[in-house]
């Protein structure tokens, strides 16, 4: 913005009249911006403005003074400007300089007002200025150079660009003629290939104008996480406010590729199936690799497997698949221990360096769910509108962990035309679901979706069935089905009679019927029923038309036989109607258990069988445990004689609780029968009962009163080493006040059990656990039983086992777990303790 001022000179022309004083004056005009904006100026660096006034009048203009307000400086800016008066004669003019230098960035302008005092009153002029960050653009910065290979050497070009609307010089730090490069971590090398003049200048770069500097990196020696750096300085003024650091980045390696996920957890697989999984591994060195082989470490257990992958060389940023499959048996199911094992993935420097091998851990376990859907196929062939076609499916778990069905998708091309009777479910060991798929047609014409299952299978995690169908324009039927249900009644074992019912078309339009067959069933009863001339795919059932289906019963067990036979039929008010069999099947063999039996726990029963058969011989007795006591399975001399095939067995039970027995007698025509008892085992004296909740190698350990040193004596402490210690001679092993350990469990979950059938009284027993090895993590479980209980006094649970070595006197948790005094030979006193201390300790010390 400009203004005019006019001056005038005192005095009168002659040719005019004088009645106004300024009449004749001769005028002075002074003009100049009132604005100088400097605009952004980058910080450390000063920047000079020149102001020019005129004076476009005839008279002299004077200017006293420049007063300056006391924004013209401060913390983060300076501007400068003169404060001397000056006179400026018409016709001429006068220049200021002015100057703006900041101190650091800044989001808005600064501004300050200088006033200049003219003989005519108060001229302003506005100064503004932003300061800005350094105007020299650096990329990239920081310079990282990745993942290096050592001995080799990498070189990234640095492009210096000047973003200033004027020209700068360029600068470097030197020291003995090169740039000089801060090392701030690791052992690698660093430096810029640049020759700069001895006082630091690279040169002036125009504005816009850029230039590069090589920079290489030499990677020494593997470095710690935050790898190799360092930095080299660059500046375009004679401050430090002008200094940008670039920063320099570099990661030493001698192994090249890196693999992910770094271990890979297959959960619980069954012993029929596979689940095979990827890692990734990508070269992140910045030079090409050789993949030289795959491979399973020689601990690694054979249930794991490694497949080559098709690539030997692998460029800088590429990547390939190794896939491992784990395949466990029922030799790891049984073991109860997780499998584990190492992928080594070696590979070498294009020149046949060998490079570190990459490791990829590896865990398994046998067990898990295993989901079996059948069938996999449902064809619905053709299906009048206005009526629906349910087939059945039959989902079973055939594993060894609870199968769960979190989501049935049952029509994942969305047609509409499909859905079922459950989304969601959850099966046990050996538990069955039957699923209804439902086909309801909406146009005519052939119809296509799947239903898919999502599971917590891992090895068969979404089964999918393929779903057909066709709809068809057709007049609903009238029909009748005779008998509605088909009773056998009762039946020997072996005879095989044969009933029916007739299906008739009773009104005046076709019947379409199809897929008659007996219906897939969730219980494991054998198939009794058939359908004597098989299953009837489809046919028109013309107006009069019968149907007959005859059906065999053939019981072959003893008890209630139920199965329904289902079909298709074209009415849109029972479009799939049901038809029930009953039937009972007459013993011709069977058996009788003997009475149920209480004992004391560790004390042998005697069970006898009795089998009888009509027309046929027995030839064997089988007896199984059907349920037990946690960890009552599978104990020590259980059975004698041993396997328990005999009509006569022994039974021990050697833990506190109830066990449920089934005997199968055989006979030779392949007929079977059977019953169940029960044992059940009560506590005598003190019964301590130990187990834990995985794999490793956890032991139970009771210490009579006697302070002895250390812990683990041989006498005083019944334990692994000690099962069997007489601590009073009036009694044999296992007797009376002497205790036994009935069995060492070394590998996981327990149990283990020690028994005092005769406690002293008044005199206190003291209960340890020590984590022997392998059972860091382990929570420990134990069970007091007083007298004759058949249920735990009291339980006490650990905190998670802690230790990783194995043996007595080692690091790991010993856990004192309470004292224990019997006031009657049937009652006692518990007292917690729950201390955990090294079992090192407990080797000096009771």
């Amino acid at each position: 913005m400009r203004e005019r001022l006019l001056f005038l000179l005192v005095g009168c022309v002659a040719l005019v009249g004088c009645e106004d004083e300024r009449l004749g004056v001769v005028e002075g005009e002074l003009v100049f911006d009132e604005v100088v904006d400097f605009q952004d100026v980058q910080v450390g660096i000063e920047a000079t403005r020149r102001l020019t006034i005129r004076n476009e009048g005839g008279g002299v203009v004077s200017v006293a003074k420049i007063d300056r307000d006391a924004s013209i400086s401060g913390a983060r800016y300076a501007f400068e400007a003169p404060s001397a008066g000056f006179e400026i004669r018409g016709g001429t003019a006068h220049e200021l300089t002015l100057k703006f230098r900041p101190f650091e960035a800044m989001d808005e302008p600064a501004e300050t007002v200088l006033t200049l005092q003219t003989d005519d009153g108060p001229r302003t002029l506005t100064l503004k200025g932003r300061g800005v960050e350094s105007g020299l653009i650096v990329t990239p910065n920081p310079v990282d150079f990745g993942t290096v290979l050592i001995d080799a050497v990498e070189t990234i070009e640095v492009t210096i660009t000047n973003a200033l609307p004027q020209p700068t010089p360029i600068f470097a730090r030197v020291s003995g003629g090169i740039i000089e490069v801060d090392i701030t971590s690791g052992t690698g090398r660093f430096d810029v290939q640049a020759t700069p003049t001895s006082d630091g200048s690279l040169g002036t770069l125009e504005p816009g104008a850029s230039m590069t500097l090589p920079v290489r990196y030499f990677p020494q020696e593997v470095s710690g996480s935050r790898g190799d750096r360092g930095r080299f300085v660059l500046s375009n003024c004679g401050f430090d406010l002008c200094d940008v650091d670039v920063v320099l980045l570099g990661l030493a390696t001698d192994s090249a590729l890196r693999c992910t996920p770094a271990s890979i957890d297959f959960g619980a697989i069954n012993p029929q199936s596979t689940r095979t999984l990827t890692a990734t591994c990508e070269n992140i060195a910045t030079e090409t690799v050789r993949v030289q082989r795959l491979s399973l470490d020689l601990f690694s257990a054979r249930e794991f497997t490694v497949a080559l992958p098709q690539v030997t060389d692998v460029a800088s940023g590429e990547s390939f698949d190794v896939e491992i499959t784990f395949a466990p048996t029922m030799a790891t199911l049984s073991s109860g221990a997780p499998a584990m094992g190492t992928v080594l993935v070696e590979a070498t420097t294009l020149g046949g360096d060998p490079l570190l091998p990459i490791e990829i851990a590896v865990l398994g376990r046998a067990g898990g769910p295993k989901v079996d859907v059948t069938p996999l196929r449902l064809d619905f062939g053709l299906v009048a509108l206005g009526t629906t076609h349910t087939k059945r499916l039959l989902v079973t778990n055939t594993g060894f962990d609870p199968l769960v069905v979190a989501d049935v998708d049952a029509d994942t091309a969305g047609t509409s035309a499909f859905s079922v009777s459950t989304t969601s479910f959850t099966l046990p060991v050996g538990g069955a679901q039957v699923v209804e798929a439902i086909f309801d047609p909406q146009i005519e014409g052939d119809v296509a979706s799947s239903i898919v299952f999502d599971t917590n299978d891992l090895a068969n995690p979404t089964p999918t069935v393929e779903v057909t169908g066709t709809g068809v324009a057709l007049p609903p039927c009238v029909y009748t089905v005779t008998p509605p249900e088909v009773r056998f009644g009762q039946v020997p074992l072996s005879e095989t009679p044969v009933r029916g019912f007739a299906i008739e078309n009773t009104g005046t339009d076709a019947c379409l019927l199809s897929d008659l067959d007996l219906l897939p069933s969730s219980s494991p009863a054998p198939a009794s029923f058939t359908l004597v001339d098989g299953p009837l795919a489809q046919r028109m059932l013309m107006p009069g038309d019968i149907v007959n289906v005859p059906v065999r019963y053939a019981p072959s067990r003893i008890g209630t036989d139920t199965a329904t036979v289902g079909f298709y039929i074209s009415d849109p008010v029972d479009s799939n109607p049901t038809v029930r069999l009953f039937g009972q099947g007459e013993p011709l063999l069977q058996v009788a258990c003997p009475a149920p039996v209480t004992t004391a726990v560790g004390t042998p029963v005697t069970l006898t069988a009795t089998g009888q058969v009509v027309g046929a011989n027995i030839t064997g007795y089988t007896w199984t445990i059907t349920s037990a006591p946690t960890g009552g399975q599978g104990t020590p001399n259980q059975w004698t004689p041993d396997p328990p095939t005999a009509a006569t067995e022994q039974f021990l039970p050697l833990l506190v609780g109830t066990y449920d027995l089934r005997v199968d007698v055989l006979d030779d025509v392949n007929r079977s029968s059977s019953c169940v008892t029960r044992v059940t085992a009560e506590g005598e004296g003190l019964t301590t009962t130990l187990h834990w909740n995985g794999s490793g190698d956890v032991d139970l350990h009771v210490h009579n009163q006697v302070t002895t040193s250390p812990w683990f004596d041989a006498l005083n402490d019944c334990y692994y080493s000690n099962r069997n210690p007489i601590w009073d001679a009036t009694y044999g092993q296992g007797l009376g006040a002497n205790p036994q350990l009935d069995f060492d469990n070394t590998f996981a979950n327990g149990p283990e059990n020690i028994r005092i059938s005769t406690p002293v009284l008044n005199q206190p027993y003291t209960v340890g656990v020590h984590n022997y090895s392998g059972a860091a993590g382990r929570l420990a479980t134990i069970e007091l039983y007083c007298g004759g209980v058949t249920t735990p006094t009291q339980v006490f649970v650990s905190n998670p086992l802690s230790g990783t070595a194995g043996g007595d006197c080692t690091i790991n948790d010993f856990w004192r777990v309470a004292t224990v005094t019997f006031v009657t030979p049937s009652t006692c006193v518990i007292t917690p303790i729950d201390t955990y201390g090294p079992s090192a300790a407990a080797c000096t010390s009771f």
